[in-house]
């Protein structure tokens, strides 16, 4: 598939709707509620270029072994350990993704530069602004983005959320208020306004608000639900669909930052600690500190990186079970089961080794023995078959 430099510009842009009609009120903040206190997760450190090149890293976007720094020596493309391109011309960034590639063909790293524009840094060294293929109009600003699939990502714009299918080679442009980022999933959009959250329902597109006092960051679990995180406090909404928000976790004694997710998991500082919050359980990131000087970013992938003066890419040390599911069961759980069961769905979701972990009995059951799922005309192989017993069991 290629798409030239205006194609996505000239796609049909359809779903916009007035904010002031959509967005409602809703239920503020509930009660807190107890996880269990899991064991430390092994961050291991992995190569990352030297990080005089680098300088003050504000985000990174990375694919594989390739990533792009972004700070204030600019733009620097980093493979294999390796700087092979930089670009010093801007130097003030408020964000990074890897973001599905426009012509189709693979992944795109770009940053979001502290003017509003979408940068993509080229083998040649120069930069493309890629919102130039996008219907943004002149002088609009980006102000976030999230990707919500291999194939598909969200910008949020000046009073406005654009959504983007590649694959489909589609975009929608929905009126919200002006955003300050996004997290994103196939089916909602949420992004912070000051101390309040809003939240837009893809579907239906509608938007609904609620005041969130201090709020510093939003992100989705791999169920799809919702986490806002305060300066001493991580909230998470009850369901999937706009539920009350809940304190699971608060800490008096330290400051929380930088919430994150990606690879499955949900990440937080508290004073200078990663935590990981694995369903109902709250674990320790072991090895890794962030001080003040520091953030932390968590990619796509999984990967926890330590932005600053001073770049460090850390990763989870999977157990072999853990390491099994993702090689083997998360194939399959993705084409059998991810229209109906992925992140952000109605219902059970089965994007996760956590979820398939804390479900063990009723998939086993539902899938292996009865055979009622995945429902027709979806099929499992068998080959399917045997990899869901290295995890199931026979």
């Amino acid at each position: 598939m290629k798409l030239g430099l205006l194609a996505l510009a000239l796609l049909a842009v359809a779903g916009c709707f007035s904010a002031a009609d959509a967005i409602g009120e809703t239920a503020a903040v509930a009660s807190t509620s107890t996880l269990s206190r899991g064991p430390d997760l092994t961050l291991h450190a992995l190569p990352t270029a030297d990080p005089k090149a680098l300088g003050d890293v504000v985000a990174v976007a990375e694919a594989a072994d390739d990533y792009v720094a972004f700070g204030d020596h600019g733009a620097v493309l980093v493979r294999a350990g390796a700087v092979v391109q930089s670009q010093g011309d801007v130097r003030a960034w408020r964000g990074a993704a890897a973001i599905p590639a426009l012509d189709g063909e693979g992944t795109w790293l770009v940053g979001l530069s502290a003017d509003g524009r979408l940068l993509r840094l080229l083998e040649s060294g120069r930069f493309e602004n890629v919102g130039r293929r996008l219907p943004i109009a002149s002088g609009e600003h980006v102000r976030g983005v999230a990707v919500t699939s291999d194939a598909a990502f969200a910008l949020a714009l000046d009073g406005a959320v654009l959504l983007v299918n590649v694959a489909k080679q589609t975009s929608v442009r929905l009126d919200v208020p002006s955003l300050d980022g996004v997290a994103a999933t196939e089916s909602r959009i949420a992004g912070l306004r000051g101390d309040e959250l809003v939240v837009v329902d893809v579907a239906s597109r509608k938007a609904t608000s609620r005041a969130v006092p201090g709020a510093r960051g939003a992100a989705f679990d791999a169920a799809g639900r919702l986490l806002v995180l305060t300066p001493h406090a991580l909230l998470r909404e009850d369901g999937t669909s706009g539920g009350t928000l809940s304190r699971i976790v608060e800490r008096d004694d330290v400051e929380l930052r930088a919430l994150g997710a990606g690879g499955g998991r949900v990440w937080f500082v508290a004073g200078a600690e990663p935590w990981n919050l694995d369903g109902e359980s709250l674990r320790r990131g072991s090895v890794a500190t962030f001080d003040a000087a520091s953030s932390m970013l968590v990619s796509r992938s999984g990967d926890v990186w330590r932005a600053g003066p001073a770049l460090a890419r850390h990763r989870v040390e999977l157990s072999a079970e853990e390491a099994n599911w993702n090689a083997r069961v998360l194939p399959v759980a993705a084409r059998a089961c991810g229209e109906c069961h992925g992140a952000g769905r109605a219902g059970l979701a089965l994007s996760s080794y956590s979820a398939w972990n804390a479900n063990r009995e009723p998939i086993k059951e539902r899938v292996l023995r009865a055979r009622t799922m995945p429902p027709p005309p979806r099929t499992l192989s068998t080959e399917d078959t045997r990899a869901l017993e290295s995890f199931l069991g026979p």
